[in-house]
């Protein structure tokens, strides 16, 4: 009988009740890596597989190392060759294996561009620079883009080392933040920072206060330029003085958190940190008379005592007893 994989002629032998006998002819089988082949019946092909134990030598993923390990199935491992990486522009190097993937230092790039006079300005970064920007064939309107250079020169720009004319309009080029523009007149360096005062709401999101918009909208990146960790990180936690007084989940203790993050006193929705969880200890009288609840305060009847018990317990009468433990 043929399986699916069979491309053998039909079965040869005569005209017989039940089923056709399996295909018996033999088909190479090659191993994980490729290099050595052995015959097998075409009908247990489909699911043979061997290793030749012989070392793998496919290309591991760096592409400059091959593979050690004895004939295997699936993909191999990443390269773990250690090595100094450097970083994309080469300015720096760090100890990794060769496997993981190449990193940015940050640093202006400073590569020479095409055109022999200007350098990279971007920030370390993989593949080639792209061409010189200031290249005349590039740069046809002044840099807030309002006029044309020939209008303002009478002629075009013969060379990228030649001075970018400004004109007398508004740059209003959009700043990082993507909602204000800059109001420098038509420039060719860097734009202000972006001073426009924007609401930024406290931690709780009750209360308001008005900061500069660079703090709040920039980028990571760009408010590393104006700012330290330590105040983006005290932008980002504003908090207020207004003490929260919901109701905690117990239904019997307030909040009392200053300035607190939880949108809503019950629901899991507005409490994914469970800050709202009463963490007071119950400590009322469990059902044995002897020891208080040790749970957190909590809703209905407490759980039964816990505690075990290596003494007999004998029935007020004495004649009957319970063994322990209890």
């Amino acid at each position: 009988m043929k399986h699916k994989d069979c491309k053998h002629d039909p079965c040869t032998v005569l005209c017989h009740p039940g089923a056709c006998p399996p295909c018996n002819i033999n088909v190479p089988v090659k191993c994980h890596c490729a290099k050595e082949t052995k015959l097998v019946p075409c009908q247990v092909a489909a699911r043979t597989t061997f290793s030749c134990e012989q070392p793998c030598g496919r290309a591991l993923n760096c592409g400059r190392h091959w593979c050690e390990q004895p004939c295997h199935p699936g993909p191999c491992a990443p390269c773990d060759e250690p090595l100094k990486m450097p970083c994309h522009c080469t300015k720096e190097a760090k100890e990794a294996v060769c496997g993981d993937p190449a990193y940015s230092c940050g640093q202006v790039c400073g590569a020479p561009l095409d055109c022999g006079s200007h350098s990279c300005e971007k920030p370390c970064h993989e593949g080639k620079c792209l061409p010189c920007q200031r290249d005349p064939s590039r740069v046809r309107y002044c840099p807030s883009g309002h006029n044309k250079i020939e209008d303002l020169l009478g002629r075009q720009r013969e060379a990228c080392t030649e001075p970018i004319p400004v004109c007398d309009a508004l740059c209003q080029r959009f700043l990082p933040c993507g909602r204000h523009q800059c109001i420098k007149q038509c420039h060719t360096d860097e734009c202000m920072r972006c001073e426009e005062m924007v609401a930024k709401k406290c931690v709780c999101g009750k209360t308001s206060t008005t900061v500069a918009c660079y703090k709040v909208n920039y980028p990571d990146a760009q408010r590393k330029k104006y700012m330290t960790q330590e105040e983006m990180d005290a932008i980002d936690n504003l908090e207020c003085k207004r003490v929260c007084n919901a109701m905690k989940k117990c239904n019997k203790h307030h909040c009392k958190e200053v300035c607190c993050p939880v949108k809503r006193a019950m629901g899991r929705d507005g409490d994914p940190e469970g800050r709202h969880l009463c963490m007071i200890t119950c400590n009322k009288q469990l059902s044995c008379g002897k020891h208080p609840c040790g749970d957190f305060c909590h809703l209905g009847f407490c759980k039964p005592c816990k505690r075990v018990s290596l003494e007999p317990l004998h029935c007020p009468c004495g004649i009957a007893k319970l063994d322990p433990p209890i």
